[in-house]
């Protein structure tokens, strides 16, 4: 409305004027207004200035120019010395500011990027990455996945782009490596599409005769029209001075314009037009090479926060490419062009000024039309510019911050494989499918090439490789292009799962000499591992592309070298295109305006831990102890889409995410049936869970090739609970790489491990944890002794697994074995509060912790039997008994453990009379009666003249009372005394068939053997004489023991067995190796005769097998 008020103005004042006021008026508006408007027009000469880059460019401007004092004072800026810029106010002024507005080049200091629809020019040292993909040359071996660094690439290939170089004087190009350190320039190639040759020639000659034709209109109108200013022929000087004026600032501003173009070098490539003449149509896979630019988002400079952004020639082939970047000053040299420059073109304006000022002002108007139709012109050659809709990542700008390289693998890979199709890609991590996914020495031979998920991985890792930091870079690269660690979501992360990895295989290779042994003469190993794509659009299901197994290979230098993952970048490339494909899914993005946002990281998460059936069977809470009070949910899985995928959303009473697929069995994730899943809730971040969910894997891929085998201990402090060094040092260095809290170790480490371990049976878990117990109530703390036998309790309370190390005297059954544990917890529990009932300040403790027992008859998870019951109502009858100072004279279990039940000061027995007590105990298997009396005072190797002179140790061997014998190994009893007949605990055991004391009474080192009794029999011969095979087979494992001792009849074992037709004894003396099989007895018969006379035809053939 202002424009149209002054105009109407304008026109008003010209109504008035009379037709001989045209001379005044045309006087006042060229002559005056022209060589103003001349000067001024600063910010199109800035902009025109910065995107020039040839000499026809610089002469355009020179052609009637605008923006004269913004010329002059700009060279002085860009070229001038601190002495001459402080004539127009910049002697302080940096080099960046006037490059930054002036040059077309970057630098150290200037830097461009887009900002919301253009390219701004930028101080500081933002990043950008600019890349060329050439389908063509795709070479997956060496890791190029045909993705160069575009500078390199246009100069590398001559075929497809012709080098050009263009300086201000026509110099050759030096130092191109200083090219390669500074930021790419958009302006040049994406923020302008620039005219062909052809067009810039044509207005450059236009132009040209344009200029001169007002020029020759001067002459015209002054000497043959003699056309008269005021009524006066016009001065002799005008016309001259006009022409030669304008000449002269034509120059001024061709140098000033030079000058400033002069401080930047260029190269320019030009694409061969051969190469894009060959290409197929649209939508069909193409073979030309595309260069992207990709700017990650979020990047701040300044007050300014740059939004993502990303650009292909794809689908326009850039024919030019162009680097610009700062030349060194050259200090005082550089001020004579400069001067020259300054002074033609100020003398030539102010030549111009006086003669257009005297001549007719029919010229001045000519030259001010050829002004403002130049400065159009110059306008219209930058008129395409970089539109807002170029920006391929317009729609997500938070969305896909921190994934702009994995955004970019897609992207190159959907134009491989779905090319033209709306349809996005996504890729899947998903461990192991089946059994055959494990650790190899060698790399499986690939009978075909790398299909979408392959290449997508190749991808990424190249990319991850182009903007690495300084520090992890091989080779120099483009500061601009050396991404942050946070400008990529996911680097810092696989940074620490490779560490992870890394000190995972170490430390296990460092414990494991089986490990070792198989590994000593390699220096690589593979981990394999399944992937999927799949295509997705939305409101559309998914289209599986691809599945394939990819490898990872960890490498050591030599053979004394720790193990490393040869190229780390891959856990980038995966981390990234999972996480990027959960958050990108179609099915988790929502529209917030015109921008999409995905709500991956809001939907909730679990983790499996299990998929049997009872969770309390997998042994998880045994490790876990107090430390996680971790309730375990069930859910249901059926569809065989929600198998073996986070990617997947399972929808019961809410959208669930789960993760931990790698403690599930392959064959429940690849099969069809239905199966339950426990799983416990997580509040790690989507990127944790995804480098949790790789590690896991990787664990269980190693742990099925190497089949550790690790004891297990009972760890107290904070919690207790069971405790593997190695589940520790892993958990450690899982915690220490900072891939999760110890709760997400747990839980990631543990469910796979528990299974492959040796895992402590709930039997030794018990026994452990009494012995623990008992030092603690020695030594005062009562509270830590009931923990610890209220948490063996709840582990023998669960239902137990098959046994198959009980023994022959032992039940197996599962529910069996269950009860017997519980009985012995039972005893346990009993033994503390009736201990604390000897003490008159723990007596509360006392009736507190027998009301819990008591309790527990009612609460149990299952139900008790009716053996630990009676148990739990003697410790309760006990507590009566001495509440009430009950007569105690009886000699059943319940009197004599009452009659124990009062302070140590005010028992009065004699050590002897304990020692006997104690044979007694021993005899009877009352083992919690033994422990009293030991710790009471009585000697453990006392011989008792009523029982044949034979010991405690030897009594509790023969009656199986482990326990007891346990404890009076423990207290220091010798177990290799004899009897009057000299046989020892041992031969008493094996006699009884009584494996596991037989088996920790061949552990101890005290023990002999092959000590004979008065009879000369061995425990070797007492056991075959009882046809004991699981105590036999202990003795023939130990290599402690003399298969080939001699009898009073000097017959060795083997000619018994053989004598006697013992088949199965005979072969396992015989794959012992060490059976001696030309023994002689006292008549002079080896086992083979013996056999042969008692018609054993079996034995026979068996003997002279091995005989031969």
């Amino acid at each position: 409305m202002k424009l149209l008020f002054i105009a109407f103005l304008v026109f008003c004042l010209l109504i008035p004027v009379r037709a001989d006021g045209w001379d005044d008026f045309s006087n006042n508006l060229a002559t005056d207004l022209a060589p103003f408007l001349a000067l001024f027009g600063e910010q199109t000469t800035k902009q025109y200035l910065s995107e020039s880059i040839t000499l026809l460019d610089y002469y355009i401007f020179s052609i009637a120019p605008i923006g004269i004092l913004t010329a002059v004072i700009s060279a002085i800026r860009v070229c001038g010395s601190p002495s001459l810029r402080a004539f127009i106010g910049r002697a302080q002024e940096g080099g960046g500011d006037a490059e930054a507005e002036l040059c077309s080049s970057t630098s150290r200091d200037v830097c461009e990027l887009y900002n919301n629809g253009g390219i701004a020019r930028v101080f500081g040292r933002p990043k950008i990455l600019e890349v060329v993909y050439d389908p063509s040359r795709q070479n997956f071996a060496d890791g190029t996945a045909g993705i160069y660094p575009c500078r390199e690439f246009v100069k590398r290939r001559p075929d497809e782009w012709i080098r050009h170089d263009e300086t201000a004087l026509g110099t050759p190009v030096a130092d191109e490596t200083v090219a390669d350190i500074f930021a790419p320039n958009l302006s040049l190639n994406i923020g302008i599409k620039r005219q062909s040759t052809i067009v810039t020639w044509v207005v450059a000659v236009s132009g040209t005769l344009l200029q001169f034709g007002v020029l020759a209109f001067a002459v015209v109108v002054t000497y043959y029209l003699k056309w008269q200013k005021d009524g006066q022929r016009p001065d002799s000087y005008a016309c001259p001075m006009a022409i030669v004026g304008t000449l002269v600032e034509w120059g001024g501003m061709f140098l000033c314009a030079l000058l400033v173009g002069q401080t930047s070098r260029k190269q320019v490539f030009h694409r061969n037009q051969q190469t894009l003449d060959k290409q197929p149509a649209r939508n069909v896979q193409s073979t030309a090479s595309s260069i992207y630019w990709v700017q990650p988002g979020g990047q701040v400079l300044g007050d300014q926060v740059f939004d993502p952004f990303c650009h292909s020639d794809h689908d326009q082939p850039l024919l030019q490419y162009v680097t610009s970047w700062k030349q060194p000053s050259k200090g005082s040299d550089s001020e004579l062009p400069l001067w020259a420059a300054v002074s033609t073109t100020i003398i030539g304006f102010v030549l111009q000024f006086v003669g257009l000022r005297g001549i007719h002002s029919a010229v001045s108007v000519a030259q001010l039309g050829a002004m403002m139709l130049m400065s159009m012109i110059r306008s219209a050659l930058r008129m395409q510019r970089l539109k807002p809709d170029d920006n391929f990542l317009r729609q997500c700008p938070d969305e896909v911050v921190g994934h702009e390289l994995d955004w970019l693998a897609m992207r190159i890979g959907r134009q491989d494989a779905l090319p033209g199709s709306p349809r996005r890609l996504l890729w899947r991590f998903c461990g192991a499918r089946d059994n055959t996914y494990k650790i190899t020495k060698e790399r499986p031979s690939m009978d075909h090439d790398l299909d979408i998920a392959g290449k997508l991985l190749a991808y990424r890792t190249r990319l991850a490789q182009l903007t690495q930091s300084k520090s992890t870079q091989a080779w120099a690269v483009t500061p601009s292009q050396q991404f942050d660690s946070e400008m990529v979501q996911v680097r810092e992360i696989s940074q620490r799962l490779a560490l992870a990895i890394e000190s995972t295989v170490n430390k296990i290779f460092s414990k494991s000499s089986k490990f070792q042994e198989e590994w000593r003469d390699h220096t690589s190993m593979f981990w394999s591992f399944a992937c999927d794509v799949v295509s997705a659009a939305p409101n559309e299901s998914c289209k599986q592309l691809s599945q394939q197994t990819l490898y990872l290979q960890l490498t050591r230098g030599n053979l004394e070298n720790s193990w490393k993952l040869q190229n780390k970048l891959e856990l980038e490339g995966i981390l990234g295109l999972w996480a990027w494909s959960l958050k990108s899914d179609p099915e988790v993005e929502v529209l917030q305006g015109p921008f999409t946002v995905s709500r991956a990281t809001e939907i909730p998460t679990r983790r499996i831990v299990s998929t049997q059936k009872n969770i309390r069977e997998t042994g998880l809470q045994i490790w876990l102890g107090n430390e996680m009070p971790i309730s375990f949910d069930s859910m249901s899985l059926c569809a065989a889409s929600e198998r073996c995928d986070p990617s997947a959303i399972r929808y019961e009473d809410k959208e669930t995410r789960l993760f931990g697929w790698h403690t599930a069995d392959p064959s429940q994730r690849q099969g069809s049936a239905p199966f339950d899943v426990w799983s416990a809730p997580t509040n790690s971040s989507l990127l944790s869970l995804c480098a949790q969910e790789v590690f896991g894997s990787f664990i269980v891929s190693i742990f099925d090739t190497v089949n550790l085998a690790e004891d297990v201990g009972i760890q107290e402090d904070p919690y207790v609970r069971l405790e593997s060094s190695l589940v520790s040092d892993i958990i450690t260095l899982f915690t220490e790489a900072q891939l999760g809290s110890r709760e997400d170790a747990l839980l990631c480490i543990l469910p796979p491990m528990t299974s492959r371990l040796k895992m402590p049976s709930a039997k030794n878990v018990l026994a452990t944890a009494k012995r623990r117990a008992n030092e603690h109530r020695r030594g005062g703390q009562w509270i830590k002794a009931e923990v610890m036998l209220k948490w063996a309790w709840d582990i023998c309370s669960q239902p137990q697994p098959q046994s198959h190390e009980e023994g022959s005297d032992s039940q197996n059954h599962p529910s069996a074995l269950t009860d017997q544990l519980m009985q012995q917890a039972a005893i346990a529990l009993g033994e503390l509060y009736r201990w604390a009932m000897t003490t008159n300040d723990m007596r509360n403790f006392s009736s507190d912790g027998i009301k819990w027992l008591s309790a527990q008859k009612s609460s149990c998870r299952q139900s008790i039997s009716t053996a630990v019951g009676d148990i739990i109502d003697r410790y309760i009858d006990i507590e009566n008994r001495v509440n009430h100072q009950v007569d105690n004279s009886g000699d059943d279990l319940t009197s004599t453990l009452t009659r124990l039940t009062v302070p140590t000061s005010k028992i009065s027995m004699l050590t002897e009379e304990k020692s006997k007590a104690l044979c007694s105990a021993a005899a009877l298997g009352w083992s919690e009666v033994a422990i009293t009396l030991l710790e009471l005072g009585a000697n453990p190797d006392y011989k008792d003249d009523n029982r044949r002179f034979r010991t405690a140790i030897s009594l509790a061997a023969e009656s199986n009372s482990v326990d007891a014998v346990e404890e009076l190994l423990h207290w220091g009893a010798s177990p290799d005394l004899g009897d009057d007949f000299g046989r020892t605990p041992l031969a008493h055991a094996s006699e009884m068939g009584h494996d596991t004391v037989v088996k920790m009474l061949l552990n101890d080192p005290r023990v002999d053997p092959n000590a004979k009794d008065g009879w000369g029999e061995t425990p070797l011969k007492l056991a075959m004489w009882g046809k004991h095979e699981e105590v036999i087979q202990l003795f023939l494992n130990s290599n402690r023991v003399d298969i080939n001792f001699k009898d009073h009849h000097r017959m060795t074992p083997l000619a018994l067995a053989a004598r006697d037709g013992q088949t199965t004894f005979v072969q396992r003396l015989l794959d012992t190796g060490r059976a001696d099989l030309d023994a002689k007895d006292s008549k002079g018969k080896t086992p083979l005769l013996l056999a042969e006379e008692n018609g054993h035809q079996e034995i026979v053939e068996l003997l002279q097998k091995h005989l031969s």
